[in-house]
């Protein structure tokens, strides 16, 4: 009778419809999202009521999981690297994922604590609601102060010696 019970369970399970759908596939040492359909289109962190309300590929959302009063209190993303080599987030864009560029880079070169903003492609422009400035703009700026203080010191040694 038991193993009656057994047969009939396996043959039960075994005529089930299951669909199964790996979320990451491991190559080597990397993982990646399938190559099947459904893909993963993007990952949310934290509370989100609907799909539609996931904003980005990666979308970090702090709101309805509760304030921690620890260490991570208003902590969002991080990201932590050996000294010993850069550590860099990039942004790349182009017209397929074999043919995209990089564009930006932020990094901080190995055995340093310096931080390098860096345009790869073009000019890189900071601006904010009310102003818009370009790093050559603020080079011929700098340029600039440095001729104007040049002739201020010309001109203070000027005035020290029509003073005697």
């Amino acid at each position: 009778m038991k193993k009656l019970k057994q047969k009939i369970i396996i043959a039960c399970l075994l005529s089930m419809p299951i669909i199964t759908n790996a979320q990451f596939n491991i190559i080597g040492t990397i993982g990646r999202t399938q190559n099947l359909s459904p893909n993963i289109t993007g990952i949310g962190i934290g509370f989100f009521p609907t799909v539609p309300s996931l904003n980005a590929r990666l979308h970090v959302n702090n709101f309805l999981l509760g304030a921690p009063a620890g260490p991570l209190n208003g902590f969002l993303f991080r990201t932590d690297g050996s000294n010993a080599v850069v550590n860099q987030w990039q942004l790349f864009t182009g017209a397929t994922n074999l043919t995209t560029t990089e564009k930006f880079k932020l990094f901080v070169p190995s055995n340093d604590s310096i931080v390098i903003i860096q345009s790869t492609r073009s000019s890189l422009i900071l601006a904010d609601n009310k102003t818009q400035i370009s790093v050559t703009e603020l080079k011929t700026m700098q340029e600039q102060i440095v001729l104007l203080m040049q002739q201020i010191a010309l001109l203070q040694k000027q005035l020290e010696e029509l003073k005697k």
